[in-house]
């Protein structure tokens, strides 16, 4: 993956690149030029999508694109979850309660040792959980196990090799590529106004969403959906979540 120093200075190349005439160059090569690097966001810069390109022949190129994409919390997955175990509560109220007394145990024993291994949130979240443990109200405590849920993004990290072929002037189709842990399947389009420029229009439809059970049931809602890719859009992402986890 590209570190933020290539990303810098291909800003600064795309730039350069933007505001200057180059009429002598223009000369020396009078065929269009094709893409060569890719790089772009979505709208609210919850993803990004950069890679390569080269030809691999007649109007022909291929690409390696690699996209990372910050989905927010799965709040109804949270919700459901918190009911499931209400629900078992009342089935057996007893052995739930006997289940909280050794919850709570356990944790003060493990108190100490996890203190090194989280961050502020986690503590809290640690805390709140065990002083619902203590608490004996069940219910209670099925919120408490579940509320993180409700404060955790999810990464995705998917890497596609799409063959492009030329559809017109600036403008170039792929094939349907399948990638991703999702097996997702896209159909990227690359376009670009301006023959000078590097930076070209990236845009993105989901085919088919490939796997959607498990981890990749929140991509079941893309089917269809359409992703346009620039670097005008925010780089900078303001997550709604106070933790992430890596797809798995």
């Amino acid at each position: 993956m590209m570190n933020r120093s290539f990303r810098v200075a291909l800003h600064a190349i795309i730039v350069a690149a933007t505001v200057a005439s180059a009429p002598a160059q223009e000369a020396a090569s009078p065929t269009e030029r094709s893409p060569g690097m890719v790089l772009g966001y979505n709208k609210n810069a919850s993803g990004s999508i950069q890679g390569v390109c080269h030809p691999a022949a007649k109007d022909t190129l291929a690409c390696d694109f690699t996209e990372v994409l910050l989905l927010g919390p799965f709040t109804r997955d949270a919700d459901e979850q918190e009911r499931q175990m209400v629900a078992a509560i009342k089935a057996d109220p007893e052995k739930a309660k006997q289940e909280m007394t050794t919850t709570a145990a356990q944790m003060r024993d493990g108190r100490d040792r996890a203190k090194d291994a989280i961050g502020p949130k986690g503590k809290q979240n640690f805390d709140s959980v065990l002083t619902a443990a203590e608490s004996g109200d069940p219910e209670r405590l099925a919120h408490a196990l579940t509320e993180r849920g409700r404060h955790r993004c999810h990464l995705f990290v998917f890497t596609y090799a799409p063959t492009f072929r030329r559809i017109g002037v600036r403008k170039w189709l792929s094939e349907r590529t399948t990638g991703g842990p999702c097996r997702s399947v896209q159909v990227w389009e690359l376009s670009s106004d301006d023959d000078r420029a590097l930076a070209w229009n990236i845009k993105s439809t989901t085919v088919d969403p490939g796997n959607t059970s498990g981890p990749c049931a929140p991509l079941a809602k893309t089917a269809n959906e359409v992703t346009e890719w620039n670097i005008k859009n925010p780089n900078e992402y303001e997550p709604p979540c106070d933790f992430i986890t890596y797809f798995q």
